[in-house]
């Protein structure tokens, strides 16, 4: 896993590469969320929830229960049911995080108030601790 960061005032931003759907997404498993963006092709046709570019969500009946505040555990066993498995484009979070999945195995993860926010601590928890040792410090000296 390749991980860069930058922070911006109270607030970091997270690349993170080379890493995939179910370990990026684990330590977020509790977190209410909503989801403002999903995108599947199933044989070629695009099956979404929109709720970024329009005023009104636009979403296909599959995905109906993206409308509504969800766990991320809950929203993973949704797209089961739905009968997609992971995401071809994700946008989700709440008041203290937020993902992009930015292409296969790359997503952009945003903390708010990084420095007091228990879903940061528990991410970086689930880092291996002298890579996490290693974030932190480089932080700390240059905001990156």
């Amino acid at each position: 896993m390749k991980i860069a960061a930058v922070q911006r005032g109270t607030d970091l931003k997270v690349f993170i590469e080379e890493s995939n759907w179910k370990k990026t997404t684990q330590p977020f498993n509790k977190e209410m969320m909503k989801v403002e963006l999903v995108v599947y092709y199933i044989e070629g046709q695009p099956i979404f929830h929109d709720a970024v570019s329009r005023s009104e969500p636009d979403t296909h009946l599959a995905l109906m229960f993206c409308r509504g505040e969800l766990s991320l555990t809950d929203f993973k066993k949704e797209l089961k049911k739905a009968g997609s498995g992971e995401p071809y484009e994700v946008r989700l979070g709440n008041d203290r995080f937020f993902m992009t999945k930015e292409f296969t195995d790359a997503y952009t993860l945003t903390f708010y108030n990084y420095c007091n926010n228990p879903v940061f601590n528990h991410w970086l928890s689930s880092l291996p601790t002298l890579e996490a040792g290693f974030l932190l410090q480089r932080i700390k000296d240059t905001g990156r």
